[in-house]
């Protein structure tokens, strides 16, 4: 039995059925039935209060020889039947029914793991106004469902100029072909969960990929999804740096937001200036800058914006040369940042934003030959969309994104 100094305890997240001799366990988490003796189910019943495996190896000699109490409390261990004391169940990711584009469940159970991972964040509280974005990754999974958007297999028979008749959508196809996409569901988030604990689990689920060597592209949820994400970037690369496409630089602030520095969770409108006291992002730079909101920018050291028109005609202007190519890159992507004409579903739209073939120009020009490590799609929000064109558009960004990937 490996030892920890962790004390063990039964799972929070169990229901007991008994039946004669048997007990039945389900995991309300994962969703998993267990049946069990009544000898296992005095165990579990046991540990309700934490102990440590030396406790437990005492306490139950008396019953038990020493290697079946070894044995049980590994299979408990395996099966998250037990936990230690200050595991936190709840991060946990629902598998979906209805991955994105047909491509393969992560974890999967095929001898080729995928590289590039989808999670999605069905959370909203970061708007203070609308929430609705919460309902991005499951709107999007059932729309490209019934729309029968099946990129798993026959590629060699997709025609990619649906997406843009001038751009090379050889790694892409690549991405499709070689197994290399995955989607672990939705990240589990209780209603009525305080923000932080939320941001907590996005941090943890995330650094989890990325010490697996996953890139993880993250669907929202408002942008304050962000800053967890991007923490955890922090974390696993020396030097990195953030390219982000917005209507807004984000760095919102106020009086009461210093007066109760510490106190409150960031929010969709100041995540980047707690991203930006972040020690290893070497610099931002936002795009497609625009809109009332920011008449009054604030101004960092390790921050570069260009206002829309900067980007104008044919996004010719921008400088291209102050990105380093060479460091990772992450990439985060406000719905926003196009126009409402184009992308009308979403809760801050602001007029004069890029149309699609535009983005497109643009990806070309910053992207071709980035170090992607991370990407986020935020900001979506399916109630006041309009004939589903903003998931239509989402979902063309997503695989223009995907292109820029290289493994």
């Amino acid at each position: 039995m490996k030892t920890t100094e962790q004390s063990l305890r039964t799972s929070k997240c169990l229901n007991f059925k008994e039946h004669d001799d048997k007990v039945e366990a389900y995991n309300v988490l994962n969703r998993k039935r267990y049946i069990l003796t009544s000898g296992v189910f005095d165990i579990l019943k046991f540990l309700e209060i934490p102990k440590s495996q030396k406790e437990i190896l005492d306490l139950l000699q008396d019953v038990y020889d020493e290697g079946t109490i070894k044995d049980t409390i590994i299979y408990l261990v395996e099966n998250k039947l037990i936990v230690e004391n200050d595991h936190d169940e709840t991060c946990h990711v629902f598998p979906t029914a209805l991955p994105l584009f047909g491509i393969a469940n992560y974890p999967s159970d095929k001898p080729i793991q995928p590289k590039i991972v989808f999670t999605g964040i069905p959370f909203g509280k970061g708007n203070g106004s609308d929430s609705n974005c919460m309902h991005f990754p499951a709107e999007l999974r059932n729309y490209l469902n019934q729309e029968h958007v099946n990129l798993g297999s026959s590629i060699d028979n997709i025609n990619f100029q649906f997406l843009s008749s001038h751009i090379d959508f050889t790694t892409l196809k690549s991405h499709l072909k070689g197994g290399k996409l995955g989607d672990s569901g939705n990240l589990y988030l209780y209603p009525t969960e305080y923000s932080s604990s939320v941001y907590e689990k996005i941090y943890r689920t995330i650094s989890k990929l990325l010490k697996e060597d996953i890139i993880p592209f993250t669907l929202g949820g408002d942008h304050s999804i962000s800053y967890p994400i991007i923490r955890a970037m922090n974390e696993k690369y020396d030097r990195f740096q953030v390219l982000q496409f917005d209507a807004h630089i984000d760095t919102y602030d106020s009086i009461f937001s210093r007066m109760l520095d510490g106190k409150i969770s960031h929010h969709h409108g100041n995540f980047m200036a707690k991203c930006l006291k972040l020690e290893n992002l070497s610099h931002v730079y936002q795009y497609g800058i625009r809109g009332l909101s920011n008449i009054r920018p604030t101004i960092h050291s390790k921050q570069s914006y260009y206002w829309i028109d900067e980007l104008y005609p044919k996004v010719i202007n921008v400088d291209e040369a102050a990105i380093d190519h060479d460091i990772p890159t992450y990439i985060t992507f406000d719905i926003d940042f196009l126009d409402p004409q184009t992308a009308p579903g979403t809760a801050t739209p602001v007029p004069d934003g890029f149309l699609y073939r535009e983005t497109c120009d643009l990806f070309e020009k910053l992207l071709k030959n980035s170090n992607i490590v991370g990407i986020d799609l935020v900001e979506v929000n399916p109630k006041l969309d309009n004939e589903k064109r903003t998931l239509q558009i989402a979902a063309n960004i997503i695989l223009l994104l995907l292109n820029y990937i290289k493994l």
